[in-house]
């Protein structure tokens, strides 16, 4: 918003009159800049400043996020436990969950079709997963000799392997000795 300044007999300019007349209600919130014009007349470009958070910082409340839930989540469960005064988008949060995964820091379940922070230091890049189906748990571990195997199997085939994600589904030890007592 473009304005003139009131110019006092001392040679002040008043930017709160400024304020008032564009309807503005506090300097302190805006970003005010001056520009002299003329001799006499200022024009002044009030604008909100733009409450920007950097990816890196949306990985980072994201990936807190998943290291507290201490299981699989999606996309809106995380949204959801990281609200705070300011909501995370949607694609903001697949963005940051994109990053995660590329750096190694989260992995995505498909069958899920949810997310869980790495809590394994991989000898491989081919970690597993051991899903509970009655409680949840996820356990992750290293699938080398199993990755090795697909390796091999889809060179034999031609086929050119991308990505994999091995998901072992079952009942794990705690749902087991529950389910015989």
């Amino acid at each position: 918003m473009d304005g003139l300044l009131a110019h006092h007999r001392c040679g002040c300019y008043n930017i709160r009159q400024v304020v008032h007349r564009t309807k503005l209600s506090a300097v302190s919130s805006y970003v005010v800049t001056i520009a002299l014009v003329s001799n006499r007349r200022l024009s002044v470009a009030m604008k909100k400043p733009a409450h920007r958070t950097s990816n890196a910082t949306h990985a980072e409340r994201v990936l807190e996020a998943l290291r507290k839930a201490q299981r699989p989540i999606s996309a809106y469960e995380i949204i959801a436990s990281i609200r705070t005064d300011r909501e995370m988008a949607p694609a903001t949060v697949y963005r940051a969950l994109d990053r995660l995964i590329r750096e190694r820091h989260v992995h995505k379940l498909q069958s899920l079709n949810a997310y869980v922070s790495c809590r394994h230091n991989h000898c491989c890049d081919r970690p597993a997963f051991a899903i509970c189906d009655r409680c949840g748990v996820v356990n992750e571990f290293s699938a080398c000799g199993l990755g090795s195997l697909l390796d091999q199997s889809c060179q034999a085939k031609s086929f050119a392997l991308e990505t994999v994600t091995i998901e072992l589904h079952g009942t794990c030890h705690a749902c087991q000795n529950r389910q015989e007592n």
